[in-house]
């Protein structure tokens, strides 16, 4: 890829010079260089300027600070991707730059944006020219979003468009798979396919993603102790490089063996970092619950007395957006 690279700016080739950074971007990122990745994403951007090349650069960076819980700028990154798509330009790095959104607005309980931008992401996944591995990727992205929300009908569906593009799927995203396995309580399968992925990451050097597949393995350890070794190992890989969301948004669940963690002295700056961001996600999805029964349940009573009637309709739009 540095060869291309270096071909491409001679040739003057600004497109593939800035799609060539991204996928050195994109290998950087496996191997778990963060912070290489993010400058090489950066490179890509500024070589590209103001043309769409610059899809590729902004759609990796934004999931680099996604990564790091850069929710505002990620989604600023993630916009400008899709801006150059929705000109008429690649829909490519456009796929990941809505999924990225898609969860920004899941974290931020804003559910009718999610549900938007997955449609746009649906059409552009329906572009003619795509290349056939987008197919595999955008029904990883699916499932993701559905165990997230509790919808494992809706992700056992998407896993099956999976399984059809398996010979074409990312190697970030092999674990989705397991991942459905452990919501679905088959925690055995799971780790079955999660030490196989672990030992072929290993071996290909991507250490990146080993963060991600120790902590399923976490998850779906059938001991406490097994458990937290797991975890312990995906932390002190994780730590140098400030991984955030692979642990946060499995939410309750990783959160007790975080607790437990700590409780041992594993990392605990970094690991006490983690938990915190949880537990502030999980005060503000219980103040939205909050509100939202406040206003369904006491539209006229309460509420109505304590808030003028304009900031009544104001927190019922808001309300309606989130729930």
């Amino acid at each position: 890829m540095t060869e291309s690279y270096k071909l491409s700016i001679q040739a003057g080739d600004i497109w593939l010079a800035s799609a060539s950074l991204g996928e050195l971007g994109d290998i950087k990122y496996q191997r778990g260089e963060l912070h290489s990745a993010a400058e090489l994403y950066k490179k890509a951007i500024e070589v590209a300027g103001e043309t769409q090349g610059v899809g590729w650069g902004a759609s990796g960076l934004s999931k680099v600070l996604y990564e790091w819980n850069d929710l505002e700028i990620a989604a600023q990154n993630a916009k400008r991707a899709i801006k150059w798509y929705e000109l008429g330009g690649n829909a490519e790095p456009a796929i990941p730059a809505y999924f990225v959104q898609s969860q920004i607005c899941l974290v931020q309980g804003n559910k009718a944006d999610m549900v938007a931008l997955i449609e746009k992401m649906d059409q552009a996944n329906r572009q003619p020219a795509l290349a056939p591995q987008y197919y595999a990727y955008h029904a990883a992205y699916h499932t993701i979003l559905a165990i997230r929300q509790h919808n494992l009908e809706a992700a056992c569906k998407w896993d099956k468009q999976i399984s059809e593009y398996s010979q074409m799927l990312l190697i970030e995203y092999q674990g989705v798979p397991a991942r459905l396995l452990i919501a679905q309580g088959k925690k055995g399968e799971a780790l079955e396919h999660l030490q196989k992925l672990y030992d072929k990451f290993i071996k290909i050097g991507a250490h990146g993603l080993l963060i991600g597949i120790r902590v399923y393995q976490a998850l779906a350890a059938e001991t406490e102790e097994t458990a937290v070794d797991f975890l312990t190992d995906a932390l002190k890989i994780a730590e140098p490089e400030g991984y955030i969301r692979t642990f946060v948004d499995e939410g309750k669940l990783i959160k007790p063996l975080l607790e437990e963690a700590l409780s041992r002295g594993i990392t605990p700056d970094y690991t006490r970092k983690l938990i915190t961001i949880i537990k502030v996600e999980e005060r503000q999805k219980l103040k939205r619950k909050k509100l939202f029964r406040n206003i369904t349940v006491f539209p006229t009573s309460s509420i109505s007395k304590a808030y003028s009637p304009k900031r009544v309709q104001e927190l019922q739009e808001f309300i309606c957006k989130t729930s």
